[in-house]
């Protein structure tokens, strides 16, 4: 966090101009950019078939509705106004205007945010089947694990390329660190008398030997955590669904007991999912640092 991988994905994508130095896109690069603000940029006034219409593209009109469809947009609900959707409704329209771009290269910061797992699981389908290349901004690892062969990590002002998913990321990211610590050991013992080598090499692999069961006491404490998380979020995300639906519905709206009581749950549910969120963010984030997670 910090490091200005938000930032950076901004200036690649021209939102922000840098104090130092120039960006230069490739030839013929045509760049889409999604971030969070997106679902906030729909035009309220119209309606989903009216939105996605608007947008300049060569698909047909069967082409568009297809691509509603797949964001669960089918039948009279594209004659739905913007202004009464959800916000998961918003957010797949969102995504779904940025795919009917005909871009080549796709920039996403922090992508996932406040989508519902259902988005989540479409948005990552429609970007396994997109043809550009993909650069996101996320510290959602289980989004990310299933759809990038590189990583790029910012520490301590530099950038450190891993050409491997997620998984690839962490388990040489402990090593190099593990390394590294090594060397520094190495150096240290090599400036002593040479027989007491037998000594150092006793301790670097008992060093090694710690570092490996550390890592992995570590990774799966927080794991085990992640997927008990996990399977809460997805019940109350259920429930906030049922909810708004409910809540949709004009027999339920003549009962003004029934609302109320429909506003509290939504209340409280929503307050619990954006503990669970937080507590989501935490742990990703946790899962990436070469550091005990304390509970």
């Amino acid at each position: 966090n910090g490091a200005g991988k938000s930032t950076l994905s901004r200036l690649i994508s021209t939102r922000e101009r840098p104090t130092a130095g120039t960006v230069h896109l490739g030839h013929k690069v045509n760049l889409a950019f999604f971030s969070q603000e997106s679902s906030e940029n729909l035009n309220y006034d119209n309606s989903v078939w009216e939105e996605i219409s608007a947008e300049s593209s060569s698909m047909t009109s069967g082409e568009r509705r297809n691509l509603l469809g797949a964001f669960l947009f089918s039948g009279d609900a594209i004659y739905k106004s913007i202004s009464i959707l959800s916000g998961g409704e918003k957010s797949r329209l969102a995504l779904a205007k940025i795919l009917m771009q005909e871009s080549n290269f796709l920039i996403l910061d922090e992508p996932t945010n406040h989508l519902d797992i259902i988005t989540k699981e479409l948005f990552q389908r429609a970007l396994l089947k997109y043809s550009g290349t993909i650069l996101i901004v996320s510290h959602d690892r289980f989004f990310l694990d299933n759809l990038i062969t590189r990583v790029i990590e910012i520490r301590d002002g530099r950038i450190y390329d891993y050409p491997g998913n997620y998984s690839y990321f962490i388990e040489k990211r402990a090593q190099l660190l593990a390394e590294t610590d090594d060397r520094d050991l190495y150096i240290k013992k090599a400036e002593q008398p040479k027989q007491k080598a037998k000594t150092f090499d006793k301790l670097r692999k008992k060093k090694e030997a710690e570092e490996r069961n550390r890592i992995y006491r570590k990774n799966k404490y927080i794991l085990d955590k992640l997927k008990s998380v996990e399977e809460k979020i997805k019940v109350l995300e259920g429930n906030k669904a049922d909810v708004e639906s409910q809540l949709c519905d004009p027999t339920v709206l003549k009962d003004s007991g029934k609302v109320q009581n429909l506003l509290i749950d939504l209340k409280k549910n929503n307050q619990e999912l954006s503990i669970l969120t937080k507590t989501h963010k935490q742990l990703i984030f946790s899962l990436s640092k070469d550091s005990p997670l304390t509970s």
